[in-house]
């Protein structure tokens, strides 16, 4: 009688790999054509082995006799004996399959991803993503692929079937990286030995439009100023959006009314970190004249004027786009008019009062909320002002 199974039992003893292997399966009878099968219990589920592949791995054959059966369940019997891991014995002969697939671990990860959500370790937004990839189709290609048999060349057919599904570099790059820490939570629960490598896309060095100070002010200014106070933290801070959304008003300080550079706000970062950045007196004074009274301490600070809740991004861009308009300026992204251009000018301007290139990238990183100096550092090569006296 085939008893359940863990999944993987690794570093075991060779007694219990042992009993795991005498009570792993059995040949029974399958089909109408008179062939057999090897029966197995696994998490409670009933399983069967009723082919083989063929050396090229083009087909597979039937079980025709009982001795074939047992000597296919004896080499996997074997296996379990030398490793204790169930699924590599049973890999070799499964084929397609829920139990070995990556699709069913998909899904057991995204389970574990919602906990984190639940727990406040991870955004909404990221957990749909992860489980987009697999409702959306992304994984078709790997998905009933056994676990331990995805490979460098199964990872390249998913990538292939990325770009003719018509994704740009970029997007295929993430959806990749999520496979890679699909793979990494895998190895580090031992389902697998290790991360299969992930080929390399490779991505077009993006250039993004940046203003000059002026046209940032310029467009700053061109917006109702009842809606402006988000734009102004975002591009006098240079925060992120989602930054920005999180301010609530406790998070603010007023310093005394008539030194309004002593306020300050505070700025929760990803990863649970934060920053305290003194205000400029353009985003002080609005402060004080659209939330005057800072009462509601768990609100948030930038709420939209025409329905008092928080922004949403469609709004956002509404407003964006009217101002665009009203100027007659071509359309630059906000986050290209705002923190990237925070970040570009303040490094050209730190250079120019004397600042050395290594201390201009340091302040960048810590005002900006930068974890790794290659990110603040892309904003020094966007500063060509940084290279006046360089180039002649």
């Amino acid at each position: 009688m085939s008893a359940a199974l863990p999944i993987l039992a690794t570093r075991l003893p060779f007694g219990l790999r042992r009993e795991m292997a005498k009570r792993f399966g059995y040949v029974e009878p399958y089909g109408q054509r008179g062939g057999f099968c090897i029966r197995f219990v696994i998490e409670g589920r009933v399983h069967r082995i009723t082919s083989i592949p063929t050396p090229t791995g083009n087909r597979r054959i039937r079980l025709a006799t009982r001795d074939i059966a047992e000597e296919i369940l004896e080499e996997v019997r074997g296996e379990i004996r030398r490793t204790g891991d169930v699924i590599a014995a049973i890999s070799p002969y499964m084929g397609k399959s829920k139990l070995l697939g990556v699709e069913l671990r998909w899904e057991e990860f995204c389970a574990v991803q919602r906990e984190r959500m639940e727990a406040g370790q991870l955004s909404r937004r990221r957990l749909d993503e992860l489980e987009g990839h697999l409702s959306r189709g992304h994984l078709k290609p790997i998905q009933e692929i056994p676990l331990l048999g995805v490979d460098f060349s199964a990872l390249e057919s998913l990538q292939m079937s990325l770009f003719a599904k018509g994704f740009k570099p970029k997007t295929v790059h993430h959806v990749l990286a999520d496979v890679r820490t699909f793979f990494r939570w895998c190895a580090r629960r031992r389902l697998i030995p290790a991360v299969p490598e992930i080929p390399l896309t490779q991505l077009d060095e993006y250039e993004p439009t940046i203003p000059s100070a002026a046209e940032q002010r310029q467009r700053l200014a061109g917006i109702d100023a009842p809606a402006r106070g988000y734009f102004l933290a975002r591009g006098l801070l240079g925060i992120r959006h989602q930054e920005a959304l999180r301010v609530r008003v406790a998070d603010y300080r007023r310093g005394p009314w008539d030194a309004r550079w002593a306020d300050e706000i505070s700025i929760r970062a990803k990863g649970r970190r934060f920053r305290v950045l003194p205000v400029p007196a353009e985003l002080a004074a609005w402060v004080r004249e659209f939330r005057p009274a800072l009462a509601e301490a768990g609100a948030p600070l930038f709420l939209n004027p025409n329905t008092s809740a928080q922004w949403s991004m469609s709004s956002l861009v509404r407003v964006w786009k009217k101002m665009e308009a009203e100027l007659g300026l071509s359309h630059v992204k906000p986050n290209e008019s705002l923190r990237h251009c925070f970040g570009t000018r303040t490094a050209e301007r730190l250079i120019a009062q004397g600042m050395s290139r290594d201390d201009a990238q340091a302040a960048v990183m810590r005002v900006m909320g930068h974890t790794s100096r290659v990110t603040s550092d892309r904003y020094l090569k966007l500063a060509a002002g940084t290279l006046r006296g360089v180039v002649e």
